[in-house]
């Protein structure tokens, strides 16, 4: 089972000519439970559920501060819940290697940054030019697994590593985008 629902609030203001600022506020609330059929698969576990409830919001401005040129900033936050497929499945992603669930994972939540320019020359060409970062906390990635207390186990005729969804620390992400390009027509 799996229910969510969510409330959303946005906000756009205009202070002066050129420059926009934008808001916004969401709230989730999310539930996810799963019964599992021990008839193929020695589960240690029949049953799990995961609920949470998160604020999320985000804050840009937009500023065309000469002739084509413009400024825009973001700041963001958000928030993933661990969802059916990722604390219930099994299956073998390649041989010698199974995937079993993991029913103790908890939501991922992420703050997004990024500060940008770009400059379009009305009708004929556009460059841009950003640089961002992401930081999230309760990562939800794959990693080497203990199943009934072993790093491996039989299945599908061959002897297989365990690996499971898991919650690493944390993840950083940064970069640089750029481009340009020109209208032909």
């Amino acid at each position: 089972d799996w229910n969510s629902w969510g409330a959303y609030a946005s906000y756009r203001y205009r202070p002066k000519a050129g420059m926009t600022i934008t808001s916004g506020l969401r709230f989730n609330q999310n539930k996810s439970s799963a019964e599992f059929d021990r008839t193929f698969f020695a589960f240690p576990f029949s049953n799990t559920s995961i609920q949470a409830g998160n604020f999320t919001g985000n804050l840009g401005m937009a500023y065309q501060f000469a002739t084509g040129w413009q400024l825009n900033a973001l700041v963001s936050s958000g928030f993933r819940m661990p969802n059916i497929d990722d604390i219930g499945k099994v299956f073998e992603s390649a041989p010698g290697l199974v995937v079993v669930p993991n029913p103790n994972l908890r939501p991922e939540y992420v703050w997004n940054g990024e500060l940008g320019i770009q400059y379009k020359q009305e009708n004929n060409w556009e460059m841009y030019f950003t640089l961002f970062g992401t930081r999230m906390n309760n990562a939800l990635t794959r990693r080497p697994f203990q199943f009934l207390g072993s790093d491996s186990l039989f299945f599908d005729g061959r002897m297989s590593s365990v690996e499971a969804i898991q919650n690493v620390a944390s993840a950083t992400v940064w970069g640089i985008q750029a481009g340009w390009g020109i209208h032909l027509l």
